[in-house]
């Protein structure tokens, strides 16, 4: 597993949000593109693109592109781990 430490516990807390530990969830079982990930988890696509980007900035997950037969590329959305340790000092 991968362990992100957060030198301030609120930043941690922040981190935690309800809907970034459902995405998580979400990509863990089915990684996929940000629209469909959205639909999944049923929230707006540009609020599940917030939380994805913030993901990817602390290197959770990452995007890459893949071949979507007869449509071009997309970019699919994975984790950068299977698990992950959360810890935060005081």
């Amino acid at each position: 597993y991968t362990t992100l430490t957060f030198v301030d516990p609120t930043e941690m807390l922040h981190f935690l949000s309800a809907a970034k530990i459902k995405l998580i969830r979400s990509i863990r079982k089915h990684p996929d593109t940000i629209t469909n990930i959205a639909k999944v988890v049923n929230r707006d696509r540009s609020s599940v693109y917030r939380d994805i980007s913030e993901l990817e900035r602390f290197g959770l997950v990452q995007i890459h592109e893949a071949i979507n037969p007869g449509h071009g590329r997309h970019k699919i959305v994975e984790l950068t781990s299977p698990n992950f340790k959360l810890e935060a000092t005081i």
